[in-house]
């Protein structure tokens, strides 16, 4: 049987080893919150919003896109909100990038590339040798018109931040690597600053001063065009071969140990850890970066490593659910 991960996984456990098994393997499925995550699903409005456009080839329909994006993000966020932020706060947010960014970025790339559609958010599996898979899902692939050489992107990310510092830092992501295959040159990042959360108010220069009354097509179009500008950013991202073989020959490495813990390579049915393997191999992290001021973000399960609350019980009153895995194959790990 066939061990698949992803990304997500490896960054998941470079933070926390422990957190790594409690959000994919444990139970056979791993467990996430129960409550949706307010970044995430803003991330996922965005790139729902611009993957629509890049595959209609034109801008006659970027409202139709827009609307089909705010749309599914309807069915999906309820009513209430996320705490003292409303949704509709939030779908102001992530029209005005995407409408934003295809002012902004969109003609660049529409110059200098060719835009693969058929290839938007598309899966690959990257076989590592001995039945393991990297499972990767490309936003979009491009062609440069100067050269013809093919990068992995445009990768939208939404952030809090666009300091330098922040930029400089995806060199080094595991993004990159995971990107990267014999047929790309590079990644390419584009960055859409969100702003800042405060006391219940979204503090985004794309929607400071926009009225309820006013739509985010005519709020935008009386915001100074440097302003608009100031709010994207795109890098490009190199790693040399050797860099890339480097770091997959680490991760196989490191998938060989937790597919070994986890099942049997013959049968694949998951077999729950003891705690010393656990302590071994998923060691957890229990440092103050399990709450962190820094970006004030937590991990979401402090109160299970740092409380009284157990997995089962947690899973009992609604506090985490079953993951469903992002990757459909996946779900072939394990014999559950």
């Amino acid at each position: 049987m066939t061990w698949r991960f992803s990304r997500s996984h490896v960054e998941s456990g470079t933070f926390c080893r422990y957190q790594e098994y409690l959000t994919y393997y444990w139970g056979g499925t791993g467990v996430v919150p129960t409550l949706l995550n307010m970044d995430m699903e803003l991330g996922t409005l965005v790139h729902d919003g611009l993957a629509r456009v890049l595959k209609s080839r034109t801008l006659d329909a970027l409202d139709d896109c827009v609307a089909g994006a705010l749309g599914a993000y309807r069915t999906k966020v309820p009513q209430i909100g996320f705490g003292a932020y409303s949704p509709q706060d939030q779908m102001d947010l992530g029209e005005a990038l995407i409408r934003g960014w295809c002012y902004a970025r969109l003609p660049y790339y529409r110059e200098n590339y060719d835009i693969h559609v058929e290839e938007i958010e598309r899966e690959r599996d990257i076989p590592l040798g001995d039945d393991i898979e990297l499972m990767v899902r490309t936003d979009v692939r491009v062609t440069r018109k100067s050269d013809g050489d093919v990068f992995a992107g445009p990768e939208f990310k939404t952030t809090g931040y666009l300091n330098q510092d922040y930029l400089d830092q995806w060199q080094y992501a595991a993004q990159v690597a995971a990107e990267l295959t014999d047929e790309e040159s590079g990644v390419l990042l584009e960055f859409l600053y969100k702003g800042k959360r405060q006391e219940g108010r979204i503090l985004s220069p794309l929607i400071k001063g926009k009225l309820p009354t006013v739509s985010v097509r005519e709020h935008l179009a009386g915001l100074k065009p440097e302003v608009i500008l100031g709010q994207f950013s795109g890098k490009e991202v190199y790693r040399s071969p050797a860099q890339v073989r480097r770091w997959l020959n680490v991760q196989k490495t490191r998938q060989e140990i937790v597919m070994s813990v986890l099942r049997t390579r013959n049968d694949g049915v998951f077999s729950a850890p003891s705690q010393d393997e656990i302590d071994e191999v998923f060691p957890p992290r229990l440092d103050s970066q399990c709450k962190s001021d820094k970006y004030h973000k937590e991990c979401m399960f402090l109160r299970h490593c740092w409380g009284a609350t157990s997995i089962e019980s947690g899973l009992e009153y609604g506090i985490w659910k079953r993951r469903v895995p992002h990757h459909p194959v996946e779900a072939e790990n394990f014999i559950v």
